[in-house]
């Protein structure tokens, strides 16, 4: 899957989990609830792979011996880290 199409999915997929969160769980059974529990403990996972995996490449194309070439170096940033700071608003 091209990282386009993968950003789109997870936008609605993102879409779809604030619809999900909005709504809120009350009024759910026992059983739907630790359900839904499960499923978002997975799918937390996946997420904070996908973060390491993303943050990783960032890092990556922005190592020190690419220098002005770098991902971080062409859009002003010194380092790779300094980039995810900013992107992620951290």
């Amino acid at each position: 899957m091209a990282l386009t199409e993968a950003a789109q999915v997870l936008d609605r997929v993102g879409s779809m989990l604030a619809d999900v969160a909005r709504d809120g769980m009350v009024g759910s059974g026992d059983m739907e609830l630790l359900d839904l529990t499960r499923e978002v403990e997975g799918m937390g996972r996946l997420t904070d792979a996908l973060q390491a995996l993303a943050a990783a490449e960032v890092d990556e194309r922005s190592r020190h011996e690419l220098g002005q070439s770098g991902l971080a170096q062409r859009l002003g940033e010194t380092r790779g880290i300094q980039l995810l700071e900013k992107l992620t608003l951290v």
